[in-house]
């Protein structure tokens, strides 16, 4: 993973499948299964979807009304991609001593399981089971952070603006949002989920109290421990997040300080493994469940800590990274996803990385 860099609470924070048998949508290359006894995370991916009791006639056993209302106001039709995976296939997984499933992905048709080398040998003679990528990501406990220093608003700055913006005046009117909020578009109504990699301190700081007093804090979902806390980890969240819902008269005023968020930890900085783009996925199946509006994700993928996980410039056609397709099937069903473009033109990189952008495949 790669870190947009972020000026403490400035900028827009808006930053950006394989479904039943005979889908034409592409997998990617099968890499190499581990062979060691150690307990690793893999990709299951299912043939088809038999036998689901789920139908796309009945969408609200497993879509909210926000996330139905989405796709009608702009014409988009429930498709079999988006049923749940089979509950069969599930169950049978996990009979199996010695697995341990994590996710399943309605869009990919496919589950994240946990296991060593010799059950995922049976898992891969399973008869609906069509492939397996190994995520190579060992099951990690939860890191503990240190004391964190107390939050200091710097200094006002005299006459920042009438709307008293504070230290964000000079970016908000250069992407025009003080013009937006002046004609009371300030994200009301809207739904912005935040995949990041931790969002501690959001719970305390001042800036963000509107959002608990207001009850806007819709959900939270920590896709790396499997929790809902998700007021821990990397701080690189909460940055990402005051961009848009800080709302401090005098110190910060975000770009959407009336939005309703969802924040999403997907990403864990101790590591790189595939299995974060698989986060990533997981809590976009999860913010289209819900109904969000937009995804807002500052975070790219292009080398791993197993170098051959990782990418390579030619695959970055939109048909290879998991984040990427994960994106493209959130567009699909009317998500706008707005990423970050990464930091790597002075780096050996270059390029853009790997990301959760909306491409077609």
């Amino acid at each position: 993973m790669r870190f947009s860099t972020l000026l403490l609470l400035a900028g827009l924070g808006l930053s950006t499948l394989p479904g039943l048998a005979g889908s034409t949508d592409p997998q990617p290359a099968a890499r190499p299964v581990q062979t060691t006894g150690t307990v690793r995370k893999h990709l299951i991916y299912f043939r088809d979807k038999a036998n689901t009791p789920f139908s796309t006639t009945q969408p609200q056993a497993f879509l909210s009304a926000r996330s139905l209302e989405r796709r009608t106001r702009q014409n988009i039709s429930v498709q079999p991609r988006d049923l749940p995976v089979s509950p069969g296939y599930v169950a049978q997984l996990k009979a199996l001593p010695g697995t341990q499933l994590w996710y399943t992905s309605r869009w990919f048709n496919a589950a994240v399981v946990a296991c060593d080398s010799t059950t995922l040998a049976a898992v891969q003679a399973l008869p609906f089971v069509r492939s397996v990528v190994t995520l190579n990501r060992n099951q990690a406990g939860l890191r503990k952070r240190g004391p964190q220093p107390e939050v200091v608003p710097p200094p006002q700055r005299p006459g920042a603006s009438p709307a008293d913006y504070g230290s964000a005046y000079e970016q908000a009117q250069m992407i025009g949002a003080v013009t937006m909020h002046n004609a009371n578009f300030r994200g009301e109504g809207l739904q912005i989920a935040v995949f990041d990699a931790g969002f501690p301190g959001v719970n305390q700081i001042p800036a963000f109290a509107p959002l608990f007093q207001e009850r806007r804090l819709a959900s939270t979902f920590n896709f790396v421990d499997k929790s809902g806390d998700v007021f821990q980890r990397n701080d690189h969240g909460t940055n990402c997040l005051s961009t848009m819902a800080a709302n401090q008269s005098g110190f910060f005023i975000g770009t959407a300080p009336k939005a309703t968020y969802h924040l999403c930890i997907t990403e864990d900085v101790s590591s790189e493994h595939p299995v974060e783009e698989m986060n990533w996925l997981i809590a976009a199946e999860y913010a289209d469940s819900v109904g969000v509006d937009i995804i807002s994700s500052s975070l790219g993928y292009n080398t791993f800590d197993l170098p051959s996980t990782g990418y390579t410039y030619a695959d970055m056609n939109g048909r290879r990274a998991i984040s990427t397709r994960a994106a493209a099937a959130a567009a699909r069903v009317g998500i706008l996803v707005v990423n970050s473009a990464g930091n790597e033109g002075a780096n050996g990189w270059r390029y853009i990385t790997a990301r959760p952008m909306p491409t077609p495949f």
